[in-house]
C-alpha cells in the first residue's frame, strides 16, 4: 500500500469517527475469544452418546495419576523405613572396622620403632 493511500485511509477512519485500528484489532480479538469460551463450556446433546467429555476425561487422568504417585509415596516410604535399620547396622559396622585398622596400624607402626 502506498504511503498517500495509507494516509488516506487512516484520515477517512478519522474523519468517519472510527476507532484506532488497535483498538478495533483488540475487541475483534476479545470477541473471538469470549466466542471460544462460550462454544467450549457449552454442553451438546451429542457429548453423551460420545462418551465423557474432555474435561471429564482429563478430571479422571489426574485423578488416576494422582492415586498413583500417592501409591509410589507409600511404597518408597515403607522400604525408607525398613531399610533405616540395615543402613544403621552397615554404618556401625563400617565405623568398627575403620576403627579397628587404624588400631592396627597405630599398632603395626609403633612396633617397628621400638
Amino acid at each position: 500500500m502506498s504511503p498517500l493511500t495509507s494516509r488516506s485511509a487512516q484520515a477517512g477512519l478519522r474523519t468517519l469517527g472510527a476507532r484506532s485500528a488497535r483498538q478495533t484489532a483488540l475487541q475483534c480479538v476479545a470477541t473471538s475469544r469470549a466466542a471460544l469460551r462460550a462454544y467450549a463450556t457449552q454442553k451438546n446433546e451429542t457429548d453423551d452418546a460420545m462418551g465423557p467429555s474432555f474435561k471429564g476425561q482429563m478430571l479422571e487422568s489426574i485423578t488416576s495419576r494422582i492415586a498413583r504417585e500417592k501409591a509410589e509415596r507409600e511404597k518408597y516410604a515403607k522400604e525408607r523405613q525398613e531399610s533405616a535399620s540395615t543402613r544403621r547396622w552397615a554404618t556401625t559396622f563400617g565405623v568398627c572396622l575403620t576403627n579397628l585398622r587404624s588400631i592396627s596400624m597405630y599398632t603395626i607402626a609403633n612396633h617397628g620403632h621400638s
